[in-house]
């Protein structure tokens, strides 16, 4: 819970977390950048993390996104259009707050680099081989696979069955999945709001 104080100085007090983030970079090895209504954490874990921290005027403690990197892409725990990475808690749990991003950090890393990157048609996603034979089962079985994006976006239907697929829809499968999958795949997209 966030007491008054600490609520209070998060939007009239920048410079108090911009000295607490220094202190933070210093003893994780990591850099803070200070932009007109951000500042950033840079960490060296694995491949990179970035933590920001955007303040603005309308809200009454900033907006904190945590940006990491693996296998070469950049990666968020946002919901775009949704939610933030993860919610600022005050000035003396800051500390704590961006050590368990790191250890998020960590664990996704981790699980990602047992992925490939894989192309469904319509997206390319990040799958370990038991995900991707799962979805190939799934399709072969007749069942529908249906991909929903993390937030705000575009989701899409997969399956052997033309019945899914509308008028409107231009998405096809990739011919590696059909090939996996041994038939033909329809593709049929829904907006994800």
């Amino acid at each position: 819970m966030i007491n008054a104080t600490e609520k209070k100085m998060a939007k009239a007090d920048r410079s108090k977390v911009e000295a607490k983030l220094n202190a933070i970079a210093t003893k994780q090895g990591g850099t803070v950048t200070a932009f007109h209504d951000e500042l950033r954490l840079a960490i060296p874990e694995g491949e990179g993390m970035t933590i920001i921290l955007r303040f603005f005027e309308s809200r009454g403690t900033p907006m904190c996104t945590t940006n990491y990197k693996a296998k070469g892409k950049e990666f968020t725990f946002d919901r775009y259009g949704v939610d933030d990475s993860f919610y600022y808690e005050g000035l003396t749990k800051l500390p704590k707050q961006i050590d368990e991003q790191r250890e998020r950090v960590k664990a996704a890393q981790a699980r990602l680099a047992l992925t490939e990157s894989f192309d469904m048609g319509p997206i390319r996603l990040m799958l370990s081989p038991e995900t991707l034979q799962a979805i190939v089962t799934k399709l072969k079985s007749g069942k529908t696979h249906t991909y929903h994006p993390s937030g705000f976006g575009t989701g899409y239907y997969f399956s052997t069955n033309p019945k899914i697929k509308n008028r409107w829809d231009t998405a096809k499968a990739s011919s590696q999945l059909e090939k996996l999958v041994g038939a033909r795949v329809y593709v049929s997209s829904y907006d994800a709001d």
